[in-house]
Parts: C-alpha cells; structure tokens; sequence
C-alpha cells in the first residue's frame, strides 16, 4: 500500500493540475494510479476530496481544507527530503 506522503502528493497534484490525467503525467505514473491513491485516501480519511466535473475534478470542502494543511507543510517536507 502506498504511504501517506505518496497519497497526499498526488492529492496536491491533481489539486493544482485539474484532472488525473495532467496529475499523472507530472508524477510521472498512470491516470488509473491516480485515481487509486485519491480513492484509498478518501477512504482513510473517511470524506470526499474531490467531485468530479466532466474530465476535470473539483475539490470539495473537506479536500479545500486539507490542500490548505498541505500548502503549510508540503513544501517543507520536499525540501528536507
């Protein structure tokens, strides 16, 4: 099972780049894997994260708060690593 840290990446990814597609093609794996990662962290999470609208997706509130909490730390976390 993929981490924590993979998941939320992918979340940020698709936040900023609109669908699975262009998310993927940036994380450099399959529009499917994508859709996977979203799907197990919604579930860990217990709440949907995005909402899809025709190819693209929107985040749903609990998914705008937590790309808010991520906006804080991500970059930090990338950068020590």
């Amino acid at each position: 099972m993929l981490g924590n840290r993979e998941a939320l990446w992918t979340l940020w990814e698709v936040s900023r780049a609109g669908t699975h597609a262009a998310a993927a093609a940036r994380l450099g794996i399959t529009p499917s894997a994508v859709g996977q990662q979203l799907k197990a962290l919604e579930q860990r999470l217990g709440v949907a994260l995005f909402e899809r609208v025709g190819r693209r997706s929107r985040l749903t509130p609990g998914g705008a708060a937590l790309i808010e909490r991520l906006a804080e730390h991500l970059p930090a976390v990338d950068a020590a690593l």
